[in-house]
């Protein structure tokens, strides 16, 4: 059963012992006045260093400016008599639905103040940015949320993560004890997955073609659409505002990035980045984000499939020569796992579900088709280090 924002919203004014309407009055976009409370609310919620400079990624997030428009990367904040008690964002972004392209936001960085935990107000906080959006794409829940998301949205499937294992001694050694043992047997089983890559690896460069690193991307991606047979109908356009600032602007994580140009023009390209994960003890590598412009494509005769092939297999090179141990990928779309298994990567699929909300009757349909979409990590907000 759907939850209702009215009936949220009574029980939690009821619990607050605040009128109602009061309530929704409360809840409001944040303006620079409030950065400085913001910034030790959450230094405060997390209790601990953060690896980023938090202050640096709200702004780089969030429009904190006194804007009336809400067609823009808000930072939302519910606050009653001076007190902060939960907050969430939402990102803008552009989402294609079969032929028309809709404007459409994404829920992130929800906190709720820990002494107000258990009255609702993370629910609250959902609801009622489902109340002022038409389109809602929410990404990730954790376990104690996905009662409460399966509720609010309409649910989708986990979104598929894929591993490619590179060196094995920290798997092995995981298992066997002796030093000697390990350093053998992981040895033997890194030839053997090298070979199995090297069978995989069927993409060479077309001619005509070359694949360069791409610094800033250029406004040519902004007419990029996907296309054919087998695209999806629904995924988020791709333009050069949203990957400069997603990818090269980013204050919380490094990213390369790669094209596949024909005759100087770029068809396709591929973002990954290389970390130190103390965790695992090792090198890990993710791919956070590959497009390509169907069109051009078509018209120089290539398969889209062979192009993200080929730049998958060159982005892995890059990694393996960065010591990378392991490859992630997570995404979600039919068309790359074919690619994916080619490669050697095994589907080790995540928990990481994905659900969606319109209020416009007619896109119902395309929506709420899990066939239909296409996701990458650069439609989350999760930036693992």
């Amino acid at each position: 059963m759907k939850l209702s924002f009215e009936r949220i919203n009574t029980l939690l004014a009821k619990a607050l012992r605040i009128e109602p309407h009061l309530l929704k009055s409360s809840f409001r976009p944040a303006t620079e006045k409030d950065f400085d409370d913001i910034v030790k609310f959450r230094r405060d919620y997390f209790d601990e260093e953060l690896p980023w400079n938090d202050g640096a990624y709200l702004r780089w997030r969030y429009d904190f400016s006194d804007s009336e428009s809400e067609n823009r990367n808000i930072f939302w904040i519910l606050e009653i008599d001076g007190d902060l008690l939960g907050v969430i964002g939402t990102e803008c972004l552009e989402l294609v639905v079969g032929r028309e392209v809709k404007e459409a936001h994404h829920p992130l960085d929800i906190l709720v103040k820990p002494e107000f935990n258990g009255l609702g107000i993370g629910a609250w906080l959902s609801l009622a940015i489902n109340e002022k959006y038409n389109i809602i794409l929410a990404v990730t829940a954790n376990e104690n949320s996905k009662s409460l998301f399966n509720r609010a949205y309409h649910p989708m499937p986990y979104l598929s993560t894929w591993k490619l294992m590179i060196k094995s001694e920290n798997l092995v050694r995981k298992h066997i004890k002796s030093p000697t043992l390990v350093t053998f047997i992981s040895a033997l089983f890194d030839q053997i997955l090298s070979l199995r890559r090297l069978i995989a690896r069927r993409a060479s460069l077309p001619n005509d073609a070359e694949i360069k690193t791409i610094e800033r991307f250029s406004d040519e991606i902004n007419e990029w659409r996907l296309s054919g047979t087998h695209s999806p109908g629904v995924y988020r356009l791709r333009s050069a505002k949203f990957l400069n600032w997603r990818f090269v602007d980013n204050p919380r994580r490094g990213h390369e990035i790669i094209g596949l140009y024909v005759n100087d023009n770029l068809i396709a390209y591929i973002v990954y980045h290389v970390w130190h994960s103390p965790k695992q003890q090792g090198v890990l590598a993710g791919i956070d984000d590959f497009f390509w412009n169907s069109d051009k494509i078509e018209d120089l005769g290539f398969k889209c499939e062979n192009v993200l092939n080929l730049l998958i297999t060159r982005a892995t090179e890059s990694m393996q020569r960065r010591n990378a141990t392991v490859i992630i990928i997570s995404f979600y779309g039919k068309m790359i796992e074919s690619i994916l298994r080619s490669m050697s990567f095994v589907d080790r699929s995540g928990e990481d579900v994905f659900g969606v909300s319109t209020q416009i009757d007619s896109f119902k349909n395309i929506i709420y088709d899990e066939s239909t979409w296409f996701l990458t990590d650069a439609d989350t907000h999760g930036e693992s280090f």
